[in-house]
């Protein structure tokens, strides 16, 4: 199921870069963007509509902060005691810092051409 899930968004994000570059070729670059926003509003509108979550009930028994607290002490007790999830939660930031860190270059580089306003 996962597999699946991962093959059709793939696909799908090459579909939209595509049809994205061909679009703004066509016109300019800045059509692209909101087409994009208009497509993530339908989609949206369509999964609110379409999509139910069957058989959830709210637990209300505990106020926000109790529960905070509670998932807060089972992340700590089932992730970061397991040496094996350990290992797993230190691990992310560096595997997605590159994207992390390229979007701090982008920004700097964009915060350089625009003026800043007195």
């Amino acid at each position: 199921m996962f597999g699946r899930g991962l093959v059709v968004t793939g696909i799908a994000m090459f579909t939209g870069s595509v049809l994205g570059g061909v679009i703004a070729q066509a016109t300019n670059l800045r059509v692209p963007f909101p087409l994009r926003a208009r497509v993530l509003l339908v989609m949206f509108l369509f999964a609110y509509g379409v999509l139910k979550d069957l058989g959830f009930t709210p637990d209300r028994s505990a106020g926000p902060l109790k529960a905070t607290r509670n998932v807060l002490t089972q992340s700590i007790e089932h992730g970061l005691r397991k040496r094996s999830i350990r290992y797993v939660i230190f691990s992310a930031p560096f595997a997605g810092g590159v994207g992390v860190t390229s979007g701090c270059r982008r920004w700097r580089r964009v915060a350089r051409v625009v003026p800043v306003l007195p």
